[in-house]
C-alpha cells in the first residue's frame, strides 16, 4: 500500500469516527426528548405518567432525520473504505494445496511461487515480488501462500491461467511428487472475505448456482448458467439482507 493510500483510509476512518460520534451526540432517548417537549397525563388508577408529544412539536422528528442522513453517510463512507481496502490487494494472491516443508523460508516459497508460475506457462521474476509468506494456520497441509507482486499483469496472468487450466495440481510443479489441487485466488480482505463466506451460505440455502468475487474484490452471484440471468453484485451487508429479503418473500 502506498503512502497515498494509507494517508486516505486514516482520512476515512478519522471521517467515520466523527460521524458516528455525531450520531450518538444527536440521538437522545425518545423518553429525554419527550420530556423536553411533551405533556404529562395522569394515567388514572395505575398511578403511572405517560408522555404525549404534541402535534406542532418537530424536534425529535429533525433529529431523526439527521441521523438517518449521518448513518447513510457513515454506510458510503464505510463502503469507500472497503474498496480502498481491497484496492490494496490487488496485485495480491493467495495460493493454497502446496504442502509446506521443512526449514521452508520466504526465499524458498519465492521460487515455488516461480514454479508455479512455470508450470502455468507464466514468466516469474524474484525482483517482480514485492512480499512473499505462509498464511498463518494450524494445517500445515493447508497453509496458503500470500505473494503481493510488483506489477499486475503477473496476478493477471496466473489467475487467467489457472481459469484454464481445471485439473491444475503440485504434480504439474517442479520438485513435487503428490497430486494435491493448487488454487489461486485474488486476496479478499477481512469484510469481503466475510461477504463472500455468507454469500456462499446464501447459494446454499436459495439454490444460487454461481457465487464468485471479480477482479476487483467484488461479491456476485447468479442464479443458474443462463448468460442472461441476473448477477447481483454485494458490495456490503445491505445489499446481502435486500437479497435474502427478496428470496424469502418469493416463498
Amino acid at each position: 500500500m502506498n503512502a497515498a493510500m494509507k494517508l486516505d483510509l486514516i482520512r476515512l476512518s478519522n471521517m467515520l469516527l466523527s460521524f458516528m460520534y455525531d450520531i450518538v451526540r444527536k440521538d437522545p432517548s425518545e423518553k429525554s426528548l419527550a420530556k423536553q417537549n411533551g405533556k404529562r397525563h395522569d394515567e388514572g388508577s395505575e398511578g403511572r405518567d405517560r408522555i404525549v408529544l404534541s402535534e406542532g412539536n418537530k424536534p425529535f422528528g429533525k433529529q431523526r432525520g439527521e441521523n438517518k442522513c449521518l448513518q447513510s453517510r457513515v454506510s458510503e463512507l464505510g463502503k469507500r473504505l472497503s474498496e480502498l481496502e481491497q484496492y490494496s490487494r490487488k496485485n495480491t494472491l493467495e495460493i493454497f494445496g502446496i504442502p509446506e516443508r521443512t526449514n521452508e523460508s520466504d526465499s524458498s516459497l519465492m521460487k515455488t511461487v516461480i514454479d508455479v508460475g512455470r508450470a502455468l506457462g507464466v514468466t516469474l521474476k524474484e525482483e517482480g515480488i514485492a512480499a512473499c509468506h505462509r498464511i498463518p494456520s494450524a494445517n500445515r497441509q493447508g497453509s496458503g501462500i500470500i505473494v503481493k507482486f510488483l506489477r499486475r499483469e503477473d496476478p493477471d496472468k496466473l489467475l487467467a491461467k489457472r481459469k484454464v487450466k481445471r485439473d491444475f495440481s503440485t504434480r504439474h510443479v517442479s520438485g513435487h511428487t503428490d497430486d494435491n489441487p493448487i488454487y489461486i485466488n485474488l486476496s479478499l480482505s477481512k469484510e469481503r472475505r466475510m461477504l463472500f463466506a455468507k454469500a456462499r451460505k446464501l447459494k446454499s440455502e436459495f439454490n444460487y448456482k454461481y457465487v464468485w468475487t471479480d477482479r476487483n474484490g467484488r461479491v456476485k452471484v447468479r442464479r443458474d448458467d443462463d448468460r442472461s440471468s441476473k448477477v447481483f453484485v454485494i458490495d456490503d451487508e445491505n445489499d446481502l439482507d435486500c437479497l435474502m429479503g427478496r428470496e424469502v418473500s418469493k416463498k
